[in-house]
């Protein structure tokens, strides 16, 4: 049965807090996939002990876990029912491309290879899924012969020990308010963070800030929006190349 039409039936005997979980599934059913008990309850403003009580007492789970795997079979269900819903990713995917194609000019592209190119030592990091785009920046940079080390963010501490005034520290970062970001405010080198947050806290902190767009400004579970981390670092390091043959 549909989560989302049982929830609905209930929802008289919701309380508020209970009543936002369920406003939040009902208009991000994704986040149910993608997200952390911890996180899902600190988007809808409520405890993650509300949101787990929810799901016992008011929808009849035993674990969490079990209505998640309910809710993405549904889900599944519900995708492969519907064929025009690959159509409608593809829109959206068309639609980011043209934004990110927009924010990402050859000017502003050059500006950023003249800032990168000078450094020393290049090191990248990223939390999660923004650190394969960390790691996509390594290999495409040693296919060129220039070296980058890219560190995950459960090594940063170290990491931060070998950073010199010439050196640089590019930043994936979705959110750019993670905390393992504090860490880096107080850096000798220079520092360049990739986020998809306009408004993320710790931007003031960088020496340069590129912003990719998002189309449902939920940066953190949107599926899309690591893909638009991919596009910025393939096209970064296609006009580092295009400077080193001029």
């Amino acid at each position: 049965m549909n989560p989302l039409i049982v929830m609905e039936s209930l929802k008289e005997q919701f309380s508020p807090a209970e009543l936002a979980i369920y406003d939040l599934i009902k208009k991000q059913p994704s986040l149910v996939t993608h997200a952390t008990t911890t996180d899902l309850a600190k988007k809808a403003g409520v405890s993650q002990p509300t949101l787990t009580r929810f799901v016992k007492k008011q929808l009849g789970y035993k674990r969490y876990q079990d209505f998640r795997f309910d809710f993405i079979n549904w889900l599944s269900s519900t995708s492969t029912s519907n064929p025009n819903e690959d159509n409608e990713y593809f829109a959206r995917l068309n639609k980011l491309l043209e934004l990110t194609k927009a924010t990402l000019t050859d000017e502003i592209m050059a500006e950023l290879v003249t800032f990168i190119s000078p450094k020393k030592h290049l090191f990248a990091t990223g939390g999660a899924k923004s650190f394969l785009s960390a790691k996509l920046f390594e290999t495409l940079m040693r296919k060129m012969e220039i070296y980058v080390s890219s560190y995950s963010i459960d090594y940063l501490d170290d990491a931060v020990n070998y950073l010199k005034k010439d050196d640089l520290l590019l930043i994936f970062s979705a959110s750019g308010d993670s905390n393992y970001i504090q860490k880096i405010t107080n850096l000798k080198c220079a520092t360049l963070l990739i986020t998809a947050n306009p408004n993320a806290k710790y931007r003031q902190y960088f020496d340069k800030v590129i912003t990719l767009p998002t189309l449902s400004g939920d940066w953190e579970y949107d599926s899309i929006s690591p893909i638009m981390f991919d596009v910025f670092t393939e096209l970064l390091v296609t006009h580092y190349a295009k400077q080193i043959k001029n």
